[in-house]
């Protein structure tokens, strides 16, 4: 008798591998955002503070909290991912599918704000234009 989940197996064990190397690189960007941060903040307060432009002692610290979120989703989707894959009972592929909900509402929120961002920068050109 074979298995009924040999195929979400199968395509879970392809793209596991992608997940696992994304939060690697989410988690070493947020490892930069950090470094970015420390320097700017070191910077801002030595005599070379005119160097550092205000800005990069927020934008830094946001940039890590951004990237650290979708991170540690994936990172908890490869876990769960990895468990299904070797033992495939259903129920941890609800985990799988429940740890990837998490990631792809955030990426949505995202894009939801980038497109009102747009959406007043637009406004504000228009308005700005008359």
């Amino acid at each position: 008798m074979s298995d009924p989940n040999a195929g979400l197996i199968s395509s879970l064990r392809k793209t596991l591998p992608w997940v696992r190397f994304l939060s690697v690189v989410g988690f070493l960007l947020v490892g930069l955002f950090g470094l970015l941060a420390a320097v700017s903040w070191m910077g801002h307060a030595s005599s070379q503070s005119s160097a550092i432009p205000p800005q990069a002692l927020f934008v830094y610290p946001c940039m890590m909290a951004f990237v650290l979120f979708p991170a540690v989703q994936l990172h908890k989707c490869a876990k769960k991912m990895s468990i299904f894959v070797a033992q495939g009972h259903t129920v941890q592929l609800e985990e799988v599918l429940e740890a990837q909900r998490g990631f792809w509402m955030f990426l949505g929120g995202v894009a939801l704000l980038a497109g009102l961002v747009l959406l007043a920068a637009i406004a504000v050109g228009v308005l700005a234009a008359l």
